[in-house]
């Protein structure tokens, strides 16, 4: 390999990264709206990711961000953990403790995402001028919390607010 394809190869390589991560943001924040839909509508599988799509179109950037601005702490916490154990600097002891740690950091950072989602997912529909099916969500509240009390009888809809 002469020394002036080696440039062209490295840029080349560059560039496919790139696509790949942006390709794998796309498609897991896709997935991501899709398991909350399959969750609180009545939609399945392919049904869910069409409406995933749908509900994300003129939001993919906000709805981007936050995955990443969630997954890459997340990534640096697994990342830690992994050169830690890989270090034989440390003794088990110290092992155990950064490990329980990284547990608490990373359960966390997968609830808040949960929480992220959820949160995308009504912004999604109230930018589109999609009602939010309460009775739906009530049935669903009672079926994992008992002791749920519903709210007042008031129409509580969300509502676009420009900032």
């Amino acid at each position: 390999m002469t020394s002036t394809s080696r440039p062209a190869v490295a840029y080349l390589i560059i560039i496919l990264a790139i696509v790949y991560i942006i390709g794998f943001v796309y498609i897991n924040v896709i997935w991501s709206l899709a398991n909350v839909i399959s969750v609180l509508e009545d939609l399945k599988g392919f049904g869910a990711m069409k409406k995933s799509k749908a509900l994300l179109k003129g939001k993919m950037f906000v709805a981007s961000a936050l995955f990443v601005l969630i997954y890459l702490p997340l990534s640096v916490v697994q990342f830690g953990f992994q050169v830690v154990l890989d270090l034989g600097r440390f003794g088990i002891g110290s092992k155990v403790g950064i490990g329980a740690i990284c547990f608490f950091l990373t359960l966390v950072l997968i609830l808040l995402g949960l929480v992220i989602q959820t949160i995308i997912y009504f912004v999604c529909k109230a930018y589109h001028h999609e009602t939010i099916d309460k009775s739906n969500l009530a049935n669903h509240l009672e079926v994992f919390m008992p002791a749920y009390v519903p709210l007042a009888e008031r129409n509580i809809q969300l509502e676009q607010s420009n900032v």
